[in-house]
């Protein structure tokens, strides 16, 4: 398997999984920011107008970095998702995933990209097979 080539990102070279994870923390700050009522009842701090703003548009250029770098990728991917308990905020559960990930670009529509996983094994155990043709 050939490895992935490291990329240049703030003038400096990034592993395609620290584009992705830099992709996932501004998307996650934008979900967070969408919720100013929620932080106020917190009596959290909520993002001006202008710090939202620099924000959406860091997550506008990671996403256009993002598509350029990954339009028609093949590789392996190994995720963990975690539970959180709500009152306590501490994991619950996890899970561990290794799929195969499949990005491509529409042939109809150069802006539109898709992503395909065929997950393989969750926690470590194989999947069973999903389709009658599958091996």
């Amino acid at each position: 398997m050939n490895p992935i080539p490291e990329i240049e990102l703030d003038g400096r070279r990034k592993g395609w999984r620290a584009i992705a994870l830099r992709i996932s923390i501004a998307i996650a700050l934008c979900l967070a920011a969408s919720k100013p009522a929620t932080a106020q009842q917190k009596n959290e701090t909520s993002l001006t107008t202008a710090q939202l703003e620099e924000l959406l548009d860091k997550a506008t250029a990671l996403k256009d970095k993002y598509h350029a770098l990954f339009r028609d990728l093949t590789a392996e991917e190994k995720r963990v998702f975690e539970i959180y308990d709500q009152k306590t905020g501490r994991i619950k559960d996890q899970r561990q995933t290794v799929s195969g990930l499949i990005v491509y670009q529409s042939p109809r529509d150069p802006n539109s990209m898709t992503e395909y996983r065929n997950i393989r094994e969750v926690d470590g155990k194989p999947v069973k097979k999903q389709h009658k043709d599958d091996k």
